[in-house]
């Protein structure tokens, strides 16, 4: 299953959940456990998103990159709401193959080269801005054709061995910053 199959898939089983930010639709699997205490991940994960922006401090900007994880994803919109609604905070979801044989991972590696060079013409620049631009272009495609923002999930076109096949989902665009500042705001991960 590719990782298109993968995004789909959760996506379609989170539309089915009556509340999609909750972490579980609790069932006799993952219920409370009779004696002591457990934290629920939401809480978990709205702390830590607490805790980083405290951590950090004021920054002048703020990069977050995250799984594919509803709660996740909710704690550190919510947490950074003000930062990016200002345009001084980035967000996205990336999403990769995990399951791959190190063959599998290195063939994609060694197949992607040509269509790089190929980014670095079309573009007349290097490689690293070349990808910026081209993915840039493939976001303006995906907000045109998609109004959900949920499906707006752009390929990066450099393969690595650690993340192959890669997608990343834009989280913070607000409508107010052109191109440009999108390409520079998110897709220079290399």
């Amino acid at each position: 299953m590719g990782v298109e199959d993968l995004i789909r898939e959760k996506n379609r089983d989170q539309r089915q959940w009556p509340m999609s930010e909750m972490a579980d639709y609790p069932c006799r699997d993952n219920q409370l456990p009779p004696d002591g205490v457990m934290t629920h991940l939401d809480y978990t994960s709205y702390a830590h998103a607490m805790l980083v922006r405290r951590l950090i401090g004021r920054p002048r900007y703020i990069d977050v990159y995250m799984d594919q994880d509803e709660v996740l994803r909710e704690a550190y919109i919510t947490t950074l709401n003000w930062r990016s609604a200002l345009g001084d905070a980035d967000m996205a979801c990336v999403q990769l193959h995990k399951h791959m044989d190190i063959d599998m991972k290195r063939s994609l590696a060694n197949a992607c080269e040509p269509h790089l060079r190929g980014l670095e013409i079309v573009y007349g620049c290097d490689r690293e801005e070349a990808i910026s631009k081209h993915m840039a272009d493939l976001y303006a495609r995906q907000k045109a054709r998609n109004s959900d923002w949920r499906n707006r999930w752009v390929p990066h076109p450099k393969d690595t061995l650690n993340e192959p096949e890669r997608r990343i989902l834009y989280l913070s665009d607000t409508g107010d910053k052109d191109l440009e500042e999108v390409v520079v705001g998110h897709f220079e991960i290399g």
